[in-house]
């Protein structure tokens, strides 16, 4: 899988809904071309206290962490083929991209799997 980002990521803090993209960003997923609309809300990277003190939402993954964000609100709005390992998978080759260290790599990509897990056994277990 290969993920590409054209635009710069524009981010700004949004007291009510934690950030917003200021501007359309841009990416392409093996070569199919993907935008992101200026006015999404995100969290960044929803990393938990206290490791959040070590990775802070708005490192330098912020912007695989967007791509994560938007592809999982993509799929809860009923988009075809978009699912958890889907977007999972593409949050890891973007942090690739980004030529993020291995070790955080394996820590923020391990986080988004765990809460899958967490989630899947939720719908599962207590819906």
């Amino acid at each position: 899988m290969k993920v590409s980002h054209l635009t710069k990521l524009e981010v700004k803090k949004d007291k009510e809904h934690g950030w917003r993209l200021t501007s359309d960003f841009y990416f392409t997923i093996d070569g199919v071309l993907r935008s992101v609309p200026k006015g999404f809300q995100t969290d960044l990277a929803s990393i938990p206290y206290p490791i959040s003190l070590i990775l802070p939402p708005d490192g330098e993954y912020k912007v695989s962490a967007v791509i994560h964000d938007f592809l999982l609100r993509r799929m809860y709005e009923g988009e075809m083929g978009l699912t958890r390992r889907y977007a999972a998978k593409v949050f890891l080759y973007s942090l690739k991209n980004q030529n993020i260290n291995t070790l955080k790599v394996g820590l923020l990509y391990s986080g988004v799997r765990f809460w899958d897990l967490v989630k899947y056994l939720e719908h599962r277990w207590f819906k």
